[in-house]
């Protein structure tokens, strides 16, 4: 081969190592572009999803936040409940306690004055004493 073969040769591989460098520089700038546009879509996604996400969680915060409210009420009314239920018992307590003193201070009132009337002139062996006999068994 001559040296005009040999040059010719090299600088058509050349000229095609150039076309093909040249595609390729192409095809990296088109995949550098696609990469470009799908990181794009996905930081706008990604955006979208931080906004809903966002929603979601505001949405939440003031249901929790209502159930709080409605929880912290209902142990309100029940805490006031339980108070009133209290100061009833305590009143019905004292009430019934006042009910049986008041019964055992007539009921010993009465034994006081039954004892007094067995003791009396009239009792024995005068005009109550038979009738009295009769009703309850005495002697």
């Amino acid at each position: 081969m001559a040296e005009e073969d040999l040059k010719r040769l090299i600088e058509s591989s050349a000229a095609e190592t150039r076309r093909q460098l040249e595609t390729l520089d192409r095809k990296f700038d088109t995949l550098d572009t696609k990469i470009d546009d799908t990181r794009h879509h996905f930081e706008i996604i990604a955006e979208n999803l931080d906004n809903k996400i966002q929603v979601i969680v505001e949405v939440l915060n003031g249901k929790i936040d209502s159930l709080r409210g409605d929880m912290n009420r209902g142990f309100t009314d029940v805490d006031r409940q339980f108070v009133e239920t209290q100061a009833m018992i305590k009143f019905s307590h004292s009430e019934l306690d006042k009910r049986i003193r008041t019964l055992e201070s007539t009921a010993a009132d009465h034994e006081a004055r039954l004892e007094r009337l067995k003791l009396s002139p009239l009792f024995r062996g005068g005009a109550l004493d038979q009738p009295f006999q009769v009703l309850f068994g005495h002697a």
